[in-house]
């Protein structure tokens, strides 16, 4: 294992995180979230495919149906699976309702719930210090989607529609965690055997709400195509990219390297886009950053 390996993979997903939002306001209005959402899918697997050929043919291929799971582990599988789905299209409707600025920093929350979780499910206790530093993040938060305000009656309920991405990442990834490591899957199979499950779920979702045929027609058309195979890309490097910076170093280096990834939707958003970055905006990420380094430290020195 090299750091430098792992601290490279964590700066691509820097980059990836920070434009990903950018991609997923790119959807043409007349396109629905749930739709679009199933369109970036179908491209996530396919810009998984040439590397599981690659693969296949040095005879490494391992998918959960060769893993010998019980029946409670398929539905552990297939749970989060449908519950990544629901994420995405959380985040593709997210995205286009709040804007990519207040988007990508409520989405900096993960940490603190995925620490809130382990609390209040597996019992983990946490220090004065953790406690802290999560109530400042809550502060921030509320002063980022109050709009600088901390009324709650400016609180949009799409604010907190994209606050429940990161819960459901977070259930995910604890329910998930012992069946990852008895598969023995590389990072390329991981996701892409999250991303057959999430579509079969998501083609689902579809039918059931009537969009099936604009879903076939959408196909025809590259407004639609282009910017859903771009984000699908970009989201499959993402998902990748991370799982291989963990074989390298530790959640927390690797988170500490992505915390600047609301700066770079900042700029881009300004110069790319022409959108204006309020005051603040600006304020709630630095306190958000400056919360998340700080439970990073104590993380570290725990482990120390």
């Amino acid at each position: 294992m090299s750091k430098k390996t792992g601290a490279g993979h964590a700066l691509v997903c820097l980059l990836l995180l920070g434009a990903m939002p950018l991609l997923a306001v790119a959807r043409p209005a007349d396109v629905p979230a749930l739709t679009f959402t199933l369109i970036i899918t179908i491209w996530q697997v396919a810009a998984a495919l040439p590397l599981t050929l690659l693969e296949w043919r040095r005879g490494e291929l391992r998918l959960l149906s060769s893993a010998a799971l019980s029946a409670r582990e398929w539905g552990v599988a297939l749970l989060t699976g449908a519950m990544f789905g629901l994420s995405t299209w959380a985040y593709v409707l997210g995205a286009a309702k709040v804007g990519p600025v207040n988007f990508i920093i409520l989405l900096q929350s993960y940490p603190l719930i995925a620490a809130l979780m382990e609390f209040l499910i597996l019992g983990q206790r946490r220090g004065r210090a953790e406690l802290g530093l999560t109530v400042v993040m809550i502060l921030a938060i509320t002063y980022l989607v109050s709009g600088g305000t901390f009324s709650l009656g400016n609180i949009s309920l799409w604010s907190l529609m994209v606050l429940a991405i990161p819960v459901l990442w977070s259930a995910a990834h604890m329910m998930l965690r012992r069946l990852l490591v008895k598969a023995r899957m590389t990072a390329n199979q991981v996701t892409l055997s999250r991303l057959v499950i999430s579509g079969v779920f998501l083609a689902a979702a579809v039918v059931a709400s009537g969009e099936g045929q604009q879903f076939l027609g959408e196909f025809k058309h590259l407004n639609v195509q282009v910017p859903a195979a771009v984000f699908g890309a970009v989201y499959y490097l993402e998902l990748l990219f991370w799982f291989l910076a963990m074989r390298h170093i530790p959640v927390s280096l690797a988170s500490s390297i992505t915390v600047p990834a609301p700066a770079l939707t900042m700029v881009a958003a300004v110069l790319l886009l022409g959108q204006s970055v309020a005051a603040y905006q600006v304020v709630a990420m630095l306190v958000v950053a400056a919360s998340l380094y700080g439970l990073l430290y104590v993380e570290m020195t725990r482990r120390s």
